[in-house]
């Protein structure tokens, strides 16, 4: 005990000469609170790690979400990328005929070769049910002469536009109801299958089949010989070509080629995308091929290429190959004979230099900007007829309403879309006045508006359009309009077909979220950026249909 009371006297007698002695010395109590703060400084240090650590955390774990809701091919290397695409090409592929092809009636030869007789493999019967017709005695048609039959084949399967497109391991065509499938402007979006897996053309009757109007041993040829077959890709006419017999490839005499020389995706619609592969630099030498084809082509009666062309269409905006392949095919093509001129779409040059905003960029269009004098063969010798490719509008996402009632025509059963009834649409816009070079202060009753939408209950695309000086709608293809009191009368027998005719919101609630904005200004606007607006046009023909105002719209 004496020694504890001992120790608390002198320890608080050593406190108070230290308290004394810094209350005397000012410097040293902030060096004493200093040396006591310090004393905290790890356990800062360690909270101030936990929360920059959770801070990255949380950024990662963001970054990670992005990353898996992103294709997967992002998370494969280029290289990886490059060697599936290759293999899913190689595989999906139509494999061209053999130049030797032994007929079943082939005789043995002298080595011993069984004959194709013994190697063919023949289909199960279950599954395939082959009949015989006496034609001769069941169609009328056959008591007409030869030439009259002739003529008649020639009017029934002739005169058509015929997109060649590929799918896996097989070719497929599609009918093309454009009264001009050349236009350079008007791009149609016809592939489409029936119940049947057929493609056919979107204004097909639907009661009747192409098969059912053909008698194979005699009109065959004129299938091939009086139709106008288009290609999308420049790639896909030589591969055509080689797999359809030499007999019928050689009687084919109306091309109509599509091919990219940009690769500037803001300026093409994604309808096109849809349909036709994107051209990488290493595919422009498949140009040169197809004029190669061409040239050994025994007859070719009519030949119009209509390319697509990116804002972006200067020589400097990619490697300097590209223009050396464009400047190659539009001198073959200067040489290639043909009965009928070839014709060539080609941009008119801009009169003096026009600024145009892009997305995002701002462009000055050069007298000239679109090449001629650098890509075509000069005037006095040149072989073919070109064409003027007006301009119209880069295509970009919008709100979209329904007009007035259609009949969708890639549904197989009769279906209705009604009037007002919400969606998106991809929406671009030409002058009327189909000048070559961007409008000024152009305003809704100088231009043609189109507005590109698709069925969602069977995936069809639709196309509708305004025009501005008429102040009209219409529908180009896809759909048909209906009279208002005939798609009433039908929405009132719509027993046991909710899935079809869902519930139709309030048009208040339709409207939710969505603004009214100016289709014509919307240039500069980034496209993923207006698809909760729509334009006037839409704005009258919806409030029009609703019952709010008379639009000025009406349909045609």
């Amino acid at each position: 005990m004496a020694m504890r009371w001992a120790f608390d006297a002198h320890w608080r007698n050593l406190k108070d000469r230290f308290e004394g002695f810094v209350h005397r010395y000012w410097a040293v109590e902030v060096v004493a609170i200093i040396l006591a703060l310090l004393s905290f400084f790890p356990v800062f240090y360690i909270l101030g790690v936990f929360v920059v650590a959770g801070e990255e955390f949380v950024e990662a774990i963001g970054k990670l979400r992005w990353r898996l809701s992103q294709p997967r091919r992002h998370l494969l290397s280029e290289t990886e990328v490059a060697k599936r695409r290759e293999t899913k090409l190689k595989r999906d592929e139509v494999k061209a005929l053999p130049k030797m092809r032994p007929r079943a009636l082939t005789l043995r030869s002298d080595d011993g070769t069984p004959a194709l007789k013994d190697e063919l493999r023949t289909h199960d019967r279950s599954r395939v049910k082959q009949n015989t017709v006496d034609q001769l005695g069941a169609c009328d048609l056959w008591r007409f002469p030869f030439e009259v039959r002739e003529t008649i084949w020639k009017y029934a399967v002739g005169g058509n536009h015929v997109h060649i497109v590929k799918r896996r391991q097989r070719w497929g065509s599609v009918y093309c109801p454009a009264k001009d499938p050349t236009d350079p402007v008007h791009r149609d979006f016809c592939t489409r299958r029936d119940e049947d897996g057929y493609h056919v053309m979107s204004a097909w009757p639907t009661d009747t089949k192409p098969l059912a109007l053909l008698r194979y041993s005699e009109c065959i040829d004129f299938l091939y010989s009086h139709n106008t077959f288009a290609f999308d890709d420049s790639a896909l006419l030589c591969a055509f070509l080689g797999s359809v017999l030499p007999s019928r490839a050689c009687i084919i005499t109306s091309f109509h080629l599509v091919p990219v020389l940009e690769r500037d995706w803001d300026s093409f619609s994604h309808r096109d995308v849809f349909v036709a592969v994107q051209l990488s630099i290493a595919s422009f030498p498949h140009l040169g091929r197809f004029l190669d084809v061409l040239e050994q082509h025994p007859t070719i009666h009519s030949l119009t290429i209509t390319p697509k062309f990116g804002l972006d269409f200067a020589p400097t905006c990619h490697r300097q190959v590209i223009p050396a392949y464009i400047h190659e095919f539009t001198h073959k093509l200067n040489l290639l004979k043909a009965s009928t001129p070839v014709t060539l779409a080609w941009p008119e040059e801009p009169t003096g230099y026009v600024l145009y905003t892009s997305v995002a960029t701002m462009m000055a269009l050069s007298p000239s900007y679109w090449g001629r004098e650098m890509y075509l063969p000069p005037a006095n010798s040149r072989n073919f007829h070109l064409r003027m490719i007006p301009w119209q509008s880069p295509t970009g996402f919008m709100a979209f309403f329904i007009p007035f009632d259609v009949r969708c025509l890639h549904c197989a059963s009769y279906t209705i879309i009604r009037r007002g009834t919400g969606g998106r649409a991809e929406v671009s816009f030409l002058p009327l006045s189909l000048s070559c070079t961007p409008p000024e202060n152009v305003t809704l009753s100088q231009v043609l508006i189109r507005y590109w939408t698709f069925h969602v209950f069977c995936g069809g695309w639709i196309e509708f359009q305004y025009h501005g000086g008429r102040k009209e709608w219409s529908v180009l293809q896809g759909a048909q309009i209906i009279p208002a009191e005939e798609a009433d009368r039908h929405l009132a027998e719509k027993e046991g077909l909710e899935r079809q005719y869902p519930p139709a919101e309030n048009p208040h609630e339709r409207l939710k979220g969505i603004t009214v904005g100016n289709v014509l200004d919307r240039v500069g606007v980034h496209r993923y950026g207006m698809r909760d607006i729509i334009d006037e046009p839409t704005m009258d023909a919806y409030y029009r249909n609703v019952g709010w105002q008379t639009g000025q719209a009406q349909g045609t």
